[in-house]
C-alpha cells in the first residue's frame, strides 16, 4: 500500500513561525526585565547591609547582547537623566533634569523631539508635539496664562489661543 505524500501548509508554518517570533521578543523582554530587577535587587541589598549610599557616575542596563539599552547618567550637558537607547544606541525617550528644566521627552531616529512634557526654571511648563524637524507642531503652554500654539509644516504660527 502507498502511503500519499503529506504536503506542509504554509500558513500553519508562516502561523507558527510568527507565533515563535512573538514567544522569542516576549522572552528578550522578560529576561532585560528580570535581569534589570535582580540588578536592582543586588545593589539596594549592598546599600541596605552596609548602610552605606551606593555611588556611581553611570549605571546602564544592556541587553542581551550588550548594547546599552538604557543609562541612568549626567549627560554631555550637565542633564541628570534616565535615557532609554534603541538597538543602535540613539537616545529614544529620556526623563531628565538640569537648570533649565525638568522634563521627559521622546524622540525621533534622527534625534529630534517628537513629544515633551516639562517645566521650566523660570515657572512655565506645558506639553508639545512636534512634527518632523519641529514643524507642524502643538504646544499647550502655561507661565501665568495658558496657551495653545498651533504651528504649520513651514515653522509659522498658525493659530494661537490664549487665556
Amino acid at each position: 500500500m502507498k502511503v500519499p505524500a503529506v504536503v506542509p501548509d504554509p500558513t500553519v508554518a508562516s502561523h507558527f513561525e510568527r507565533r515563535l517570533e512573538q514567544l522569542e521578543r516576549r522572552n528578550r523582554h522578560l529576561t532585560g526585565a528580570l535581569v534589570a530587577i535582580g540588578a536592582l535587587a543586588v545593589l539596594a541589598g549592598a546599600a541596605s547591609r552596609s548602610g552605606e549610599v551606593l555611588r556611581a557616575e553611570k549605571i546602564e542596563m544592556v541587553d542581551g547582547e550588550g548594547k546599552v539599552r538604557a543609562e541612568l547618567a549626567i549627560d554631555a550637558d550637565g542633564s541628570a537623566g534616565l535615557f532609554l537607547r534603541d538597538r543602535e544606541g540613539r537616545v529614544r525617550g529620556c526623563a531628565i533634569h538640569d537648570d533649565a528644566r525638568t522634563g521627559f521627552f521622546a524622540l525621533d531616529t534622527a534625534g529630534q523631539v517628537r513629544v515633551g512634557a516639562a517645566q521650566f526654571a523660570h515657572g512655565g511648563g506645558g506639553f508639545a508635539l512636534h512634527g518632523p524637524e519641529g514643524k507642524g507642531s502643538a504646544v499647550l503652554y502655561h507661565a501665568g496664562k495658558g496657551s495653545l500654539t498651533l504651528y504649520g509644516a513651514d515653522g509659522t504660527v498658525k493659530k494661537k489661543i490664549e487665556e
